[in-house]
């Protein structure tokens, strides 16, 4: 009897799998530790605005990569793991209950479940670890004797790279791309996304929607449904509100 091909599912973290930015997320925390100065804070902050309201640009990331990287180095490696944790914390707070839900049907179905992240690599492993997932990719930072260096150890995990990587993974532990699955919320994922048969849109930027859209491909918008819920839960409190006033009447 012939085996069952594996399956994969990959997801994009920011905006697919947690509300907003991880990597801004990291940078609040290592401002708090004193990593750097507030004018490091504040060039995070614009573009981490300029993420949410613009979504992502090429251009803008490998200008932030820069940064990010004489930020970390001279730091220790066990420096950056025990801050992750906090971040890690902080990130499950922000898990988008919906992403929770499919996640669970995945593993249900006994799929292998990958987060893949153009944050720094020790973030995603760990949000994989603490979700019981399959394993997490993000960027790798140059480490030697256990000190950051100024440098990548690894492609930059966006666009091309996340392609590239999932193509090596899939030979490695034998994913059959097109029973595999892709979510992201952006177009520069598109690489990733055509690279597998079943794709979806998860609260897309614009872009990315209308790709979706020719392509058939499903929409999902967490956002939207959490807004809702927030609404039908307000006018439910109001209710009771009134009811309860009702009764002292």
């Amino acid at each position: 009897m012939k085996a069952k091909p594996r399956v994969a599912a990959f997801f994009d973290v920011d905006e697919t799998v947690i509300r907003g930015a991880s990597s801004w997320i990291l940078t609040r925390e290592l401002f708090r530790h004193r990593f750097f100065g507030v004018s490091d804070l504040f060039f995070a902050a614009r573009h981490a605005f300029m993420y949410v309201v613009l979504g992502e640009d090429q251009n803008r990331i490998e200008h932030v990569k820069n940064r990010a990287l004489r930020v970390m180095a001279g730091h220790s490696r066990q420096e950056i793991m025990a801050i992750s944790e906090q971040v890690c914390d902080l990130l499950e707070k922000k898990l988008f209950p919906q992403a929770q839900g499919l996640i669970k049907r995945h593993l249900a179905a006994g799929h292998d479940i990958w987060l893949i992240s153009a944050a720094p690599a020790e973030l995603p492993q760990m949000l994989a670890e603490r979700l019981g997932l399959t394993g997490g990719i993000g960027t790798q930072i140059a480490v030697k004797d256990g000190v950051y260096q100024p440098q990548l150890a690894s492609e930059l995990m966006h666009s091309q790279g996340k392609r590239e990587t999932v193509i090596a993974l899939a030979k490695e532990r034998g994913y059959d791309l097109t029973q595999c699955f892709a979510y992201s919320d952006s177009d520069n994922d598109m690489p990733l996304l055509t690279l597998v048969g079943k794709p979806s849109a998860i609260n897309p930027d614009i872009w990315l929607r209308v790709r979706a859209f020719q392509r058939g491909w499903p929409v999902i918008d967490f956002r939207r449904r959490s807004r809702i819920s927030k609404i039908l839960q307000k006018v439910k409190a109001r209710r009771r509100g009134l009811e309860l006033k009702g009764l002292d009447q």
